[in-house]
């Protein structure tokens, strides 16, 4: 009981602190918090995500994988709301001006880009980046440009190989050797069971960004 009290005096002096930082602002806002256990995160976050149009995930939360993967299980799966993780040492600016798309022609890519339009839309630079693409994959980002030109997006294609690296290696070493302020993906184009166990490009996002990346499913 103790350290439960303990916790909840921790998490009021935080919330508190947040009050007044947004106070400062002129950000119209409203904080809330709750005292809970590990197991029922996602719902908490699937009923305040129901009133939202995108989660923020920070440094902090990054470092805590059991809350962090909670709390973006909360967004996709209960609410199917955009996620941005901002790792450490990264800005996350509300109009990036250089955005990658991660595209491999999946439903879960192409959702990201329907979500992620409005960003699209002001940004400077846009490039769609391929791993070891084949053709379908060429093909398709070829009609993904031409969607992208309907709403004046101008975008260029890039195919990147692995070389030995991992895909995901390939698409963050590539966003930041060329400064993108964003990488827009699509998440879990397997089962979350499958990528849990074995693995998988959104598993490895997650637990490793190195710049600040926006999920959907």
């Amino acid at each position: 009981m103790d350290e439960r009290e303990s916790d909840q005096v921790k998490l009021r002096a935080r919330a508190s602190e947040v009050g007044n930082l947004l106070a400062s602002s002129t950000i119209p806002h409203r904080v809330s918090e709750a005292y809970t256990e590990l197991f029922h995160i996602d719902n908490i976050v699937g009923q305040e995500a129901r009133f939202a149009d995108l989660i923020v995930v920070g440094p902090e939360m990054l470092r805590d994988p059991a809350v962090r993967d909670a709390v973006i299980d909360g967004a996709l799966f209960h609410e199917n709301v955009p996620v941005l993780l901002v790792p450490d040492e990264c800005l996350a600016i509300a109009q990036p001006g250089n955005i990658v798309i991660a595209w491999d022609n999946s439903s879960a890519a192409a959702h990201a880009v329907r979500q992620g339009r409005a960003m699209l839309s002001s940004a400077r630079q846009v490039t769609i980046a391929l791993v070891d693409p084949d053709d379908e994959v060429q093909n398709s980002a070829s009609d993904l440009g031409a969607f992208l030109q309907m709403s004046n997006v101008d975008s260029r294609i890039s195919a990147l190989r692995s070389n030995g690296l991992s895909v995901e290696e390939t698409l963050q070493d590539f966003a930041c050797e060329g400064s993108a302020d964003l990488m827009m993906m699509g998440a879990y184009g397997h089962s979350r069971l499958r990528e849990r166990i074995f693995g998988g490009v959104t598993r490895a996002v997650i637990e490793n960004p190195k710049c600040p990346i926006f999920l959907t499913k």
